[in-house]
């Protein structure tokens, strides 16, 4: 019988931050300059420690690194940066789940706050059956740099997933989600079964106080 397994991506399959890595892959293709760079580094530290509390914002300023490109030139990039930067980094411990759980008849369900052009491309290449990342607009073919609808941040995730159940007639029960940081602590609740992944401080408590499964993972 199908059930819904949902997957968190960065530092879930992936070891590391893909938007962190893409800002690392852009700023030596001369992309970006190197004020960006920190910027975005400094960010990526803070909210690993738990010091930001504005997640939207500091997406949204990221995001405007593709004003302008076209459909083609994002696609291009970004298969450059999944084999050279993304492939290498997949847990492979996580890939042995998701072929477990796709052998047992799982609906497999990618969800990231990270670009949709970049979380889909993972998404296909490891055969996942839903996937759910923000949306970038585009007009006259271009990328404006904004933000389509919201960023899949925090409770969006569960939002977005109790909307997908709904609108597809689907059930949660024996579902699944793995993630490893505490902003997807609604999103785990949702499910029957949930599973912390290498957990920040806060998720690791609330994981211990929830019995939920922990598992530590090195590449």
């Amino acid at each position: 019988m199908s059930y819904l397994v949902l997957f968190d991506l960065d530092d879930t399959i992936i070891n590391g931050q893909s938007q962190k890595l893409l800002v690392k892959y852009l700023f030596k293709r001369g992309n970006i300059n190197i004020l960006f760079l920190i910027y975005i580094y400094l960010w990526f530290f803070l909210y690993k420690i738990g010091a930001v509390k504005n997640v939207v914002k500091v997406r949204e300023k990221s995001f405007k690194i593709c004003r302008g490109w076209t459909f083609e030139y994002m696609h291009q990039l970004l298969n450059s940066f999944f084999y050279l930067y993304i492939k290498p980094r997949f847990y492979k411990e996580i890939l042995n789940i998701i072929k477990f759980h796709k052998e047992n008849g799982a609906n497999l369900v990618l969800i990231s706050s990270s670009l949709f052009p970049l979380v889909e491309l993972i998404g296909r290449y490891l055969s996942f059956d839903y996937i759910f990342a923000t949306k970038l607009n585009i007009e006259n073919g271009f990328y404006t740099g904004r933000i389509d609808d919201v960023v899949i941040y925090g409770n969006n995730k569960k939002n977005v997933i109790n909307d997908f159940i709904k609108d597809n007639n689907l059930s949660l029960k024996n579902s699944y989600a793995y993630s490893d940081h505490y902003s997807d602590v609604e999103l785990l609740n949702i499910v029957d079964n949930a599973i912390v992944i290498n957990p920040d401080r806060k998720l690791l408590e609330i994981a211990l106080s929830k019995k939920w499964k922990i598992k530590k993972i090195n590449n």
